[in-house]
């Protein structure tokens, strides 16, 4: 079947979840949510959405961003100065793809689909309260000042006792 999806083994969880549905009586047409990839090579490298070849064919409706977060993070434990997120985003600044080079890829990927799926904004991540110190954590902090520019993002607000 030519598809233009990856072709990967939660896809096809996926796909059978699908098809157990219409067998149900659902007609709903199927829609793929972002579908990330791994290469489990050393470092590990991932993608998701809308690839950096995309978005460089299309540079006016896109822009790109690379986070060297192997510098910028204490990812000392780690040894991986190289450490790298590239990721795209639209005209309205939401997060639509993203390529990840390091040791913590696919960790790291899986969170981007959630934000890609989701369309969370910077104001939506600053609600939320990650374990710290982690990578996903990092990443959320150095992403948040390129989806928050055109955006008000207002103060978390505070717990009371």
């Amino acid at each position: 079947m030519a598809k233009r999806v990856p072709k990967l083994t939660p896809t096809a969880t996926f796909e059978s979840n699908y098809i157990a549905q219409q067998i149900l009586g659902s007609t709903d047409p199927i829609t793929y949510p972002a579908i990330p990839q791994v290469l489990f090579s050393l470092p590990r490298l991932a993608q998701v959405g809308i690839t950096i070849d995309e978005a460089n064919a299309e540079p006016d409706g896109y822009q790109q961003h690379t986070i060297a977060f192997g510098q910028l993070m204490a990812y000392g434990y780690q040894n991986e100065p190289d450490a790298d997120l590239r990721v795209v985003l639209n005209n309205q600044n939401q997060l639509v793809g993203a390529a990840v080079y390091g040791m913590d890829a696919p960790d790291l990927i899986n969170a981007l689909v959630m934000i890609i799926d989701q369309r969370l904004t910077a104001a939506d991540l600053q609600h939320m309260i990650f374990a710290f110190p982690t990578p996903i954590q990092g990443i959320i902090d150095t992403l948040l000042p390129f989806l928050v520019q055109h955006e008000e993002v207002t103060a978390p607000a505070t717990m009371e006792a």
